[in-house]
């Protein structure tokens, strides 16, 4: 059965004392990996958004929209359901009831929008490759940010059910996830329409990309030209960071699906939404270890940052100073994308 909120029993062999002292512990644990995950996992995250949103030439329009966006969504699941939680374990008083129900309707949403845009990403790449000509008409700008409002207009009408009086989803500190409460009367409906929208979405994923990854196999054997054959290689390299970053979203719908049914288990829900984080926050990572230009320009301004806090001189500006030795100069992307031609697109 799903989770229901219910009150922690104290074992019978062990002393008040002990039980609290326990519980504390506990609590300071969960609130330090949360904390933890959700920095390792955020900071990065924002990095890589700041290159791709600087960087227009890396992905082709709609792609680098669409990447964007799924960014803010993750970027909002995190704040909610990783750092906000971090937060309460620390406080010297309890938080609102009303607190945890608003922003896990909020949650819900940036959960529901990251699924929609995912399932507009998988669509892009459907057309993109069984209608190469006709995609770029298709994804024009203005079309693209039709298609984005849609999806963040969506996340809003499901928080708005998720808001209603009788519907709870909330961050439980004593299960340490995310759970619903049942003993209210309109969380039940809720929640099934939740997982029929999460079975509908992982299965039309995994169609789509099934679909592709036969149309790709098919186009490969046909590709005779080393000039064609080159630019589907980089085609596909985008299309398997699409489909990466969607399989995390069939990660999450099978592990609630599972943990669901063990609700009751201590630390289920704790591992289910510790799941939902790394899936959120390891898309940040994926563009940083899948493009080389975004991987060269991350590693620049990580070198920035740390020369400048350690009180260091980058080691470009030290040889030219000392040596007279002239810096590599700084390409722009379009130069920097045919330098790296074999690799810099996904």
């Amino acid at each position: 059965m799903p989770a229901t909120a219910t009150d922690t029993e104290m074992p019978v062999n062990i002393t008040k004392a002990e039980f609290y002292s326990s519980q504390a512990d506990e609590r300071l644990l969960a609130g330090f990996v949360y904390a933890f995950i959700t920095v390792f996992m955020f900071i990065p995250y924002c990095i890589s958004l700041h290159i791709i949103k600087e960087s227009k030439s890396i992905y082709d329009p709609a792609f680098r929209l669409f990447a964007l966006n799924m960014g803010l969504a993750d970027l909002e699941l995190m704040t909610l359901v990783g750092i906000f939680p971090a937060v309460t374990y620390f406080l010297p008083f309890p938080v609102s009831f009303s607190v945890y129900r608003v922003l896990g309707a909020f949650s819900a949403d940036a959960w529901f929008t990251y699924a929609m845009l995912a399932q507009m990403m998988s669509l892009n790449r459907f057309i993109g490759v069984f209608c190469p000509v006709k995609a770029k008409a298709i994804y024009t700008r203005r079309n693209t940010l039709i298609i984005l409002v849609f999806c963040w207009i969506q996340g809003l009408i499901w928080a708005a059910f998720y808001l209603k009086p009788n519907v709870a989803l909330y961050f439980d500190s004593k299960q340490n996830g995310v759970m619903y409460d049942f003993r209210f009367n309109g969380t039940e409906k809720v929640f099934l329409a939740n997982t029929m929208f999460n079975y509908a979405h992982a299965a039309s994923l995994c169609l789509i990309y099934g679909l592709i990854y036969l149309k790709v196999r098919h186009d490969r054997k046909q590709i005779l030209d080393p000039t064609l054959a080159n630019n589907r290689k980089k085609e596909n390299k985008v299309l398997i960071q699409a489909c990466v970053i969607c399989s995390m979203d069939i990660a999450v719908v099978a592990t609630w699906a599972v943990f669901q049914k063990f609700a009751t288990a201590k630390y289920a829900l704790f591992i289910a939404t510790i799941v939902a984080l790394f899936s959120s926050g390891s898309t940040g990572y994926l563009y940083i270890l899948m493009n080389s230009a975004v991987r060269q320009k991350f590693a620049s301004i990580v070198s920035r940052c740390w020369c400048r806090n350690i009180g260091q001189t980058p080691n470009h500006k030290v040889r030219k100073d000392e040596y007279g030795i002239q810096s590599i100069p700084t390409m722009n992307d379009s130069e920097y994308l045919q330098f790296m031609d074999t690799d810099v697109m996904l």
